[in-house]
């Protein structure tokens, strides 16, 4: 499975969305999978909701402005036409930043697809990736078994992912 074929620029958007561009573009970069960045999918989300914010303020502002009689495009009044056109901006800038985490997720979901189906068995699986993740809390984890840090490939996943994995092979394996 192969990358996003084209990262978007982000200096279209002056910044706004340097972050969640930055995922896209270490997963194009990549030889395999980078390695999970939580901090950085954290960092994108609470960006949208900053965005969000000033969106909100925004349209407030274009709301109290006195409105121009002027043509569209051609008027005098530029200050109107900012205002009215800052929260497109950064409404854009929302939508980017979603798309961009949205394509990093579903190429590495793409990618751990791929990889249960090369490995063809839940058991080959456990060696690349790690032991099932145990939801009952009754394993303390003092086995023989590899731990998902022991692998190369288990320490590039998150919980979720390889949880995914073996659901995913489950499904196959019915």
């Amino acid at each position: 499975m192969s990358p996003p074929q084209q990262a978007p620029s982000s200096s279209s958007l002056g910044g706004l969305t340097a972050n969640a561009v930055s995922l896209v573009r270490s997963a194009r970069e990549s030889e395999w999978l980078p390695n999970y960045d939580a901090q950085k999918i954290r960092s994108v989300v609470k960006e949208m909701g900053d965005l969000f914010q000033r969106l909100l303020l925004a349209q407030h502002v274009a709301s109290r402005l006195p409105a121009n009689d002027d043509d569209d495009f051609g008027g005098s009044n530029k200050t109107n036409k900012r205002a009215s056109l800052s929260p497109v901006v950064y409404l854009d800038a929302i939508l980017r930043n979603r798309q961009c985490v949205l394509a990093y997720l579903q190429y590495r979901l793409d990618v751990l697809m791929c990889l249960r189906w090369q490995a063809g068995s839940a058991y080959v699986l456990a060696d690349l990736i790690g032991p099932r993740p145990v939801t009952d809390g009754g394993e303390d984890g003092s086995s023989g078994v590899k731990a998902a840090g022991d692998t190369i490939a288990g320490r590039r996943l998150s919980p979720a992912e390889r949880k995914f994995v073996y659901k995913y092979s489950d499904l196959l394996e019915e």
